[in-house]
């Protein structure tokens, strides 16, 4: 029975024939293996009877490096041997992605390999690195524990419309499965090695869904392309899962993220009525998972920040290009527009989130998203945007003269809010290399740090009360501190990584490490009211800038984006 001619981008395409009494299997996969005669071809073949998942390596042979030849045999539904024949037409070009060595060309999803090369090209992070964050997940974790992860579920935005899908973080990050509907489980027991055992349950394959959404990951497949132990159906997951909540007494899930799906979402539901039941008859308690996994999460690997260089990167040229089309009278939409052209143009997957645009005295409201209004000549825009990128993000704010040039008193303060940004990036360092040992070397010291320096730029500007101001001077800084929250209501910053807020169980007080990788953001808002001096009233400023912690010096890694008042002025509205 013939199977349909398919055609492959790397360098070949195939016809091929499988000839057999019983036409049950199918080509699964084509190596190729460059040598100085040509590309040897090596097959795989499987059974394509209803619910078999058997598959076989093929002893392929080759003629004259133009055709080849197999024989497998499947025990559950064969009595004899099958042969599988075929040929490859060599077209001329380089070898596969550029390697010398064998390269698996996967028929069903080309977006993935077994290749450690195709996974880490795919993601930007290698199998072996995926393998060691598992090891350490379950050497933190005690003996006897099985932990759960759900991939995130499908969104939709309106009747049958999805929203765009993007993967559970900590799914991404144990694994690199990017698909909806899997369930990774992990576990060790007492006398199991200290790196556990793990399984990826991934969809069945539905060819008449993926006439609609695309090919999907065989099960088959999974185990080699991820790097886990074992890889199932989640049709099997029933079997699988109970067995492992008999066998694991301490389980390990995020069950908000369960609940959130929904018992209707598949496979969550499953997973959530199965550990309602286990806790119902044994007495056991589910324990969260979430804050491990960000444990290990909030300390960023080389590959890591690889990826957020280049999200920042892409987040700070597109930046750049929303202030070079600025002009006085400008719609905010209009900026909206080109921040979300200028990331996906440089290969970011979607925003990091709903841009800020906001204009005039709209900047007071922190989380201004309606980026709908014209922004009037004299006028600030107040921007904060950032680009995902292969799962890791950018986040940047940055503060302009719609017109090109700072009128005085915007001047003064968005000098002062840059005098403390720079200050407090400063300070990101670990205590063993800090200077300022006032302020402790963590998130919760940095923003006690830039509410002081805050104080200190705001005295001489008229927006501290001459009561407060006398207070401070007697040594007394808690009436002064209070009123700078009236005009800096958040935080100097927050973790950052595959979320914009990273790693939102760890405590604000975790001691800098290298490789942790921060924002620093101060921000003014100065509200429209009498209380303050009128030349100031309704501007609103934050500047915000992306931070890796090294044993050194800072490394600021959105230092492409222009922040300066001169070089701000100079490139405002220069394409406009």
């Amino acid at each position: 029975m013939p199977c349909a001619l398919q055609y492959f981008q790397f360098g070949f395409k195939r016809i091929t024939k499988l000839k057999s009494a019983l036409p049950t299997l199918r080509l699964l996969k084509t190596y190729s293996s460059s040598t100085g005669n040509g590309s040897t071809p090596y097959i795989t073949v499987g059974c394509t009877t209803r619910h078999c998942r058997q598959h076989y390596g093929g002893g392929g042979t080759a003629t004259n490096q133009l055709s080849f030849a197999c024989t497998v045999r499947c025990s559950r539904h064969h009595n004899g041997l099958i042969s599988a024949t075929g040929s490859l037409m060599a077209r001329p070009g380089p070898t596969p992605l550029g390697s010398s060595t064998r390269q698996h060309l996967h028929t069903s999803h080309p977006n993935y390999s077994t290749s450690d090369f195709q996974l880490h090209a795919s993601t930007g992070i290698s199998m072996e690195e995926y393998r060691s964050r598992r090891i350490k997940l379950m050497q933190a974790l005690p003996p006897n524990s099985l932990v759960i992860v759900c991939s995130a579920p499908k969104k939709i935005m309106s009747n049958d419309i999805p929203f765009r899908y993007r993967q559970d973080s900590n799914m991404m990050y144990l694994t690199g499965f990017s698909e909806p509907e899997g369930v990774l489980l992990m576990r060790r027991g007492h006398n199991e090695s200290l790196s556990g055992w793990s399984t990826l349950l991934v969809a069945p394959r539905n060819l008449s869904k993926e006439k609609w959404d695309g090919p999907r990951i065989d099960p088959i497949d999974a185990k080699d392309m991820f790097g886990v132990d074992t890889s199932e159906s989640t049709e099997s997951l029933s079997r699988v899962l109970g067995d492992a909540l008999l066998a694991y007494p301490d389980v390990y899930c995020d069950l908000s993220a369960l609940e959130a799906a929904g018992a209707k979402e598949q496979p969550h539901g499953a997973v959530q009525n199965a550990l309602i039941e286990h806790a119902r008859v044994h007495g056991r308690t589910i324990r969260g998972l979430r804050q491990h996994v960000e444990a290990l999460r909030v300390v960023k690997s080389d590959a890591e920040l690889a990826l957020l260089q280049a999200a920042c990167d892409t987040t700070s040229r597109a930046m750049r290009d929303a202030m070079t089309i600025t002009h006085a009278g400008i719609n905010e939409n209009l900026i909206d527009a080109t921040l979300e052209f200028g990331c996906r143009k440089r290969g970011a997957t979607a925003a990091a989130f709903i841009p800020v645009v906001a204009g005039g005295a709209r900047a007071n409201t922190l989380h201004y998203v309606r980026n709908d209004r014209t922004v009037s000549d004299g006028s600030l825009v107040l921007v904060d945007a950032g680009a995902e990128q292969r799962m890791y993000n950018g986040d940047v704010s940055r503060t302009w003269p719609v017109n090109g040039v700072f009128t005085e008193a915007q001047r003064k303060l968005y000098s002062a809010v840059l005098r403390v940004q720079e200050q407090c990036i400063a300070h990101c360092t670990t205590p063993a290399a800090s200077t300022n040992l006032q302020f402790a070397s963590t998130l919760f010291g940095l923003h006690q740090l830039s509410l002081h320096l805050m104080l200190q730029e705001l005295m001489p500007l008229g927006l501290i009360s001459a009561d407060a101001i006398d207070a401070e001077a007697r040594g007394g800084t808690r009436t002064a501190l209070t009123e700078v929250r009236a005009v800096y209501p958040h935080s100097i910053g927050h973790y950052l990584g595959m979320d914009v807020h990273d790693g939102g169980s760890q405590p604000l007080s975790l001691p800098f490490e290298p490789g942790m990788v921060i924002t620093v953001e101060p921000g003014l808002y100065v509200p429209d009211s009498p209380e303050f001096p009128e030349e100031f009233r309704g501007i609103g400023i934050r500047i915000e800038d992306d931070v890796v912690i090294t044993d050194g010096a800072p490394k600021v890694l959105t230092s492409a984006c222009p922040k300066a008042v001169d070089e701000l002025e100079l490139i405002i509205g220069s394409a406009a």
